[in-house]
């Protein structure tokens, strides 16, 4: 049997290989050929469809018309035998229709009615959760508010402020027992007096004055410019002699 190469079958039918590849690939089953890749050769009879195909290609006719064409080619492909209406069994509809709702009532039912019991459960369990949440907010509540009346019964000022107030009376009770400190019991009352109000000098001035503590020697009054020169003194006095 002669066979043909892509190249003499497009010289044959007078257009290129590209077209007739694409042709043998959209058309291959009604396409007799050899071989198979580069080894692949085009029959006489192949060779005839192709001509077919591209003259039907020229008028314009669609894939589907074409597929009509060569499939009404006896020796091609055979038409398939006519089947007749009474040989296909008729289809109870409402039949099916049934069994397919039986098939899903047996299958759905114990999944929902198992989802149903988990939520219920998860619903009760909320509610335990928020009844306890509820509860916990209310004690917290009263506590706050029994501690916050307890507070403002105990202390009228401010707590910080008395308890400066305090220490300063624990540390200056009697003026007259003051007045015979000696120069380190002063620098001792200096340095916590400093401690207590801090940066506030004028603020520490008028403590030791309010309690008697004479400043320096000549027992004067005490001022911001003085608390700064007794600090001065107090903290080499106190470096020296390591109190």
């Amino acid at each position: 049997m002669e066979a043909f190469k892509i190249k003499e079958v497009a010289e044959k039918i007078n257009v290129g290989e590209s077209t007739v590849r694409f042709w043998r690939d959209r058309y291959e089953i009604f396409i007799p050929t050899i071989g198979k890749g580069r080894k692949r050769r085009y029959t006489a009879e192949g060779i005839e469809v192709l001509r077919l195909i591209a003259e039907s290609s020229k008028e314009g006719l669609s894939k589907t018309e074409i597929n009509d064409i060569l499939s009404g080619d006896g020796e091609i492909i055979a038409d398939p035998e006519p089947i007749e209406i009474e040989d296909v069994p008729l289809i109870d509809e409402d039949k099916i229709t049934s069994l397919i709702k039986e098939s899903i009532n047996e299958n759905i039912h114990p999944v929902i009615s198992n989802l149903l019991n988990r939520i219920t459960n998860l619903e009760t369990l909320l509610e335990k959760n928020i009844n306890l949440i509820v509860t916990q907010q209310k004690q917290q509540s009263q506590q706050q508010k029994q501690s916050e009346e307890a507070t403002s019964k105990h202390t009228p000022k401010e707590q910080g402020e008395e308890e400066k107030e305090i220490l300063i009376k624990q540390l200056l009770q009697d003026k007259q027992q003051v007045t015979q400190l000696s120069t380190i019991e002063k620098d001792k009352i200096l340095f916590k007096v400093i401690n207590e109000f801090g940066e506030d000098r004028q603020k520490c001035a008028d403590i030791l004055n309010e309690r008697g503590i004479p400043c320096g020697k000549d027992g004067g009054l005490w001022t911001r410019k003085k608390v700064n020169s007794n600090l001065g003194h107090a903290k080499k006095r106190a470096e020296n002699k390591g109190y």
